[in-house]
């Protein structure tokens, strides 16, 4: 009879080993499956930026010097470019903390909490 009931703890041991190994390779990689989800959204959204910045870039330029031409002037356009950009500037600093955490915070909780 102990025989049998030490044959169980040992059983019993053996499973909670095995239990125990096997949540923590689970959670190893639903970590890691998590950090690789977060690494490409990341490059997808620097590749996005990039893009964007170019485009902003070149149309920027072009918006500049077709305003310097119209007053005569191309620094004219150069300037007013960048007053617009400028006040574009100061409303984020005002009204952008909220809109950017909530952004934020919607983006990263699709990776992490709809697995």
């Amino acid at each position: 009879m102990i025989d049998r009931i030490t044959d169980n703890v040992e059983e019993v041991n053996d499973s909670i080993q095995s239990y125990v190994k096997s949540t923590i390779e689970y959670y190893k990689l639903s970590i890691y499956k998590k950090a690789i989800k977060s690494a490409a959204s990341l490059t997808r959204v620097f590749v996005k930026l990039g893009i964007a910045f170019f485009i902003v870039l070149f149309l920027s330029f072009g918006a500049a010097v077709l305003i310097g031409e119209e007053l005569g002037n191309a620094s004219h356009g150069y300037f007013i470019v960048a007053g617009f950009y400028f006040l574009i500037f100061i409303l984020a600093i005002i009204f952008g903390k909220k809109t950017i955490e909530k952004i934020l915070l919607n983006s990263t909780s699709k990776i992490f909490f709809n697995d």
